[in-house]
């Protein structure tokens, strides 16, 4: 059975380990060190993705398979947007007529 890191890790003295590394003499180590502790400390910064770099090769059915996904995506998003821009029932103004012998100042309901 495989040993597993955190074995290895409390067996060695993980402290020690890295008491000793951040005090290493060599600036390259310690470099590196420093910046995967601030990585895990403040998560991996978002990196591009250059696409127009990235040659697919599609086939005729694959490519209109594609293409119906962005034109479904691309509805949706209107959809979306259209029901965002557009009045609810529940926002339009209402307004509730009373007769003289009804109401809460004569037992009735508003």
């Amino acid at each position: 059975m495989p040993v597993r890191a955190a074995e290895v890790m409390a067996w060695h003295g993980e402290r020690e380990a890295w008491h000793r590394l951040l005090n290493c003499p060599d600036d390259a180590i310690f470099a590196k060190v420093w910046l995967y502790l601030m990585s895990m400390r403040d998560g991996r910064p978002a990196q591009q993705i250059n696409v127009h770099s990235t040659q697919i090769t599609l086939n005729a059915s694959e490519l209109a398979r594609a293409r119906d996904i962005v034109r479904e995506i691309a509805q949706d998003i209107s959809q979306c947007q259209a029901s965002v821009d557009s009045p609810r029932l529940g926002d339009a103004p209402t307004s509730v007529m009373l007769l003289g012998d009804e109401g809460p100042d004569s037992g009735g309901e508003v």
